[in-house]
C-alpha cells in the first residue's frame, strides 16, 4: 500500500519529512520537485500500528506548517 501526500510547497514537504524522522518516522519525498511525500506502510500491519502511525502523521504535519508559519513572518 503506497499513498503519496503532494505539497504545494517543496520547502513544506522538506520540513514534513524532516518532523517525521525527529518523530520517529520514516518517509521520503518523491516527484519532480521533491514536492510529495511517499508513504510506505507494511502491506500487514495492526489497526493500531496505523493508528499511531496516522496520529504522528498528523502531528508532524501541524508542526511543519506551524514551523513553515513562523518562517514566513520572520
Amino acid at each position: 500500500m503506497i499513498q503519496g501526500l503532494h505539497c504545494r510547497d517543496p520547502f513544506l514537504a522538506r520540513r514534513i519529512l524532516d518532523c517525521a524522522f525527529a518523530g520517529g518516522m520514516i518517509m521520503e519525498t518523491c516527484g519532480a520537485n521533491k514536492d510529495v511525500l511517499k508513504l510506505l506502510p507494511p502491506l500487514v500491519i495492526e489497526e493500531a500500528e496505523l493508528d499511531e502511525g496516522l496520529s504522528i502523521l498528523g502531528a508532524v504535519v501541524d508542526e511543519a506548517i506551524i514551523g513553515a508559519g513562523r518562517r514566513s513572518t520572520d
